[in-house]
């Protein structure tokens, strides 16, 4: 008969045998701390992302005189390669002096002097008056396109400043060809 409890033997060693499995599957003492180590780092990456929050201005504290200073600034660096490498830009990817890919007038003209003025020098004297940080690799590539001489993307500045003297030379060497020994 059984008793009203409704416990039996069966019953008692199922239960048993369920809180056995129970217990073995419970983290040994080398998984729990390992958890604890886990979730430590876990919680000071995440107060380190709260400290960080709390430097990012909102939009209440920023107005948008902020950014505009900033674009003057930024224009400044464009034009000015000491600034530049002061502030730690790279002349590589930068957009110097330009404006939605094209360089300003006013440079594109100056480009247009510098052309002409090159063509009237030698090839020692045009490398020689390009070879220094005057001009921008930008500036060399705009007097190169005036004076029709294609500039490789990836050239860096020496060879850029090759690439003109060499073709302004050879455009020497051919002209006296051509008119019989007269430039």
């Amino acid at each position: 008969m059984a008793s009203k409890s409704g416990l039996n033997g069966k019953k008692v060693g199922d239960f048993l045998s369920k809180l056995s499995d129970l217990v073995g599957s419970l983290p040994s003492q080398e998984e729990k701390s390992q958890i604890d180590r886990d979730l430590t780092m876990l919680i000071g990456y995440l107060e380190e992302v709260r400290r960080q929050l709390e430097l990012v201005p909102t939009s209440n504290q920023i107005d948008s005189s902020s950014i505009n200073r900033l674009r003057e600034l930024m224009k400044a660096v464009d034009v000015d390669p000491v600034l530049s490498r002061v502030l730690g830009f790279s002349a590589r990817g930068r957009r110097v002096g330009r404006e939605g890919g094209v360089l300003a007038d006013e440079a594109r003209s100056r480009a247009r002097e510098v052309a002409r003025e090159l063509e009237t020098l030698s090839g020692d004297e045009v490398q020689h008056k390009l070879i220094d940080n005057t001009y921008s690799v930008a500036m060399l590539r705009q007097i190169g396109g005036e004076l029709g001489i294609r500039i490789p993307s990836k050239a860096r500045r020496s060879s850029v400043v090759d690439t003109i003297a060499g073709k302004l030379a050879n455009r020497r060497g051919y002209k006296i060809l051509r008119h019989g020994g007269h430039a």
